[in-house]
């Protein structure tokens, strides 16, 4: 498994389809946090390469504010709705089960979306980097 890519070969990578419509929009937003995180080249000239520990911490931290599309209730009901069965099926997946989130009824579909990104970042995170 390769800790790292360079900058272009990460996006390339990005921005082939996954296997669900989730993991397509987490790739989608990877690639564009990539494009305007990451520099083209480092300070010696050589191609900026992309961490996988780094980028997996920096961008896909759901609980710590760093999805900016997933910090509002509203927001993270709507993107449950919109990819609930992936999202099920991607913590199902995982070894989990939904029960372990049922804790509040007022912010499942919160917990639910963030745990659902995050799964599907590491997914998309393992398939990109090997």
């Amino acid at each position: 498994m390769s800790r790292y890519l360079t900058k272009q070969e990460a996006i390339e990578l990005l921005e082939k389809k996954f296997s669900n419509a989730l993991e397509d929009h987490v790739s989608e937003y990877l690639a564009e946090y990539i494009k305007d995180t990451y520099p083209d080249t480092d300070d010696d000239g050589e191609p900026t390469e992309v961490d996988r520990d780094d980028l997996e911490r920096d961008a896909c931290n759901c609980a710590g504010g760093c999805v900016s599309h997933l910090i509002y209730y509203v927001d993270t009901k709507e993107f449950f709705n919109k990819y609930e069965s992936e999202i099920t099926d991607t913590i199902v997946e995982s070894g989990m089960t939904v029960a372990e989130f049922i804790k509040d009824d007022d912010t499942i579909s919160n917990k639910l979306a963030w745990v659902g990104f995050e799964l599907a970042a590491s997914n998309v995170l393992s398939k990109v980097f090997g």
